[in-house]
């Protein structure tokens, strides 16, 4: 459904090219999916200590170890929309850029 309406009405020509769409579905049957929410990220702790293993021909792999326990999964979030058996679409943006900041700094750092 979701593929079906970007195809259909692509968002790019409102939200621009720098946005992914974050899609989170629960792992419920189908039939169970309640619906889809627009919904903000959530936060987690940080994740537990890489862990380091190796392949089938011995070279060290890393593992990101697993995700830390939710901190912010109140309503509004993708935590809490998954949680409550609803896909979660969270609109993020590329650029992490603190524009508000860039004139603030370049001040403090003089010319």
């Amino acid at each position: 459904m979701i593929v079906e309406r970007l195809l259909s009405t692509p968002l790019v020509l409102t939200m621009g090219r720098a946005t992914i769409l974050n899609v989170n579905v629960p792992n419920l049957p189908l039939d169970q999916i309640r619906g889809i929410k627009v919904t903000r990220l959530g936060n987690r702790h940080r994740s537990e200590h890489v862990i380091r293993a190796e392949d089938p021909r011995g070279r060290p792999v890393y593992w990101v170890g697993p995700a830390g326990a939710s901190q912010d999964a109140g309503e509004g979030t993708d935590f809490h929309a998954v949680a409550e058996g609803f896909v979660s679409v969270t609109p993020l943006t590329v650029d992490l850029t603190n524009h508000g900041a860039l004139d603030r700094l370049r001040t403090w750092f003089g010319p």
